[in-house]
């Protein structure tokens, strides 16, 4: 995808939609994780992106990947500080997160567990 507002929005619509049968708390979470990486990749990663999701029984993950070698850090920045929080809240609100390097990319994913 070529980076631009309209598609973190389509990113976030393709998510909220797979996810229209899971419980609201878990849609919000999935959508907010999904809005902070894509952000990420538009910001840090040269524009372009790629988005996969997957959805199996009991586990969503999202895997957004760029152009950029740089390995996403959880920062915890001053509280008058605007940026730099967006991998503290995939830290925090995701089962599992993580980064896998490809040789020209990397691919930055999150997990959650979906209920029963």
């Amino acid at each position: 995808m070529a980076g631009d507002a309209g598609c973190v929005r389509a990113a976030r619509a393709a998510v909220q939609g797979l996810l229209r049968d899971q419980p609201d708390d878990v849609r919000h979470i999935a959508v907010l994780l999904t809005d902070e990486l894509v952000t990420n990749a538009l910001v840090h990663g040269g524009g372009r992106f790629s988005l996969a999701v997957e959805v199996a029984e009991h586990t969503l993950q999202v895997r957004v990947g760029d152009g950029s070698p740089d390995t996403p850090r959880v920062l915890h920045p001053p509280d008058d500080r605007e940026h730099g929080r967006g991998m503290a809240i995939v830290d925090a609100l995701a089962s599992a997160w993580g980064t896998d390097q490809e040789p020209a990319r990397k691919v930055v994913w999150f997990e959650l567990t979906l209920p029963a």
